[in-house]
């Protein structure tokens, strides 16, 4: 991953950036959602475009219809582009079916981490 200097060039190019994260649809959210699709579209607008993206889902799900409404549109993108979008679900069983299929639509690879994996994971961890 190339790092870049911060000039005043580069730092206009970052507040575009920043500034065109919700062109792509409005933000839907509520105190207890998270937005991603504005995340996932700020990655598929890199330049170049990246060859994957780990797409970490964890805790806390947005509201159960709210995938619906950008999981087609992100998937068909990152397929039309060759990006595989690679899915982690720590703890969010009930958001499987809208990850499983953004990581099929990609070509990607969806994992489901299991949370008694991450309990005995914190146990060893405090015995070594």
């Amino acid at each position: 991953i190339p790092w870049y200097e911060v000039t005043p060039k580069s730092k206009a190019w970052f507040i575009k950036i920043v500034s065109l994260m919700n062109h792509h649809q409005p933000l839907h959210t509520t105190l207890y959602d998270s937005v991603w699709n504005t995340p996932l579209n700020m990655a598929l607008d890199m330049s170049p475009p990246p060859e994957e993206i780990v797409f970490v889902v964890a805790g806390v799900s947005p509201a159960p219809n709210f995938p619906g409404i950008w999981v087609d549109e992100i998937g068909q993108r990152g397929k039309a582009m060759g990006v595989k979008i690679n899915c982690l679900n720590i703890r969010s069983p009930e958001l499987e079916p809208h990850l499983v299929k953004l990581s099929h639509m990609t070509g990607g690879q969806y994992t489901m981490v299991d949370h008694s994996l991450i309990v005995a994971a914190q146990k060893n961890q405090l015995h070594e």
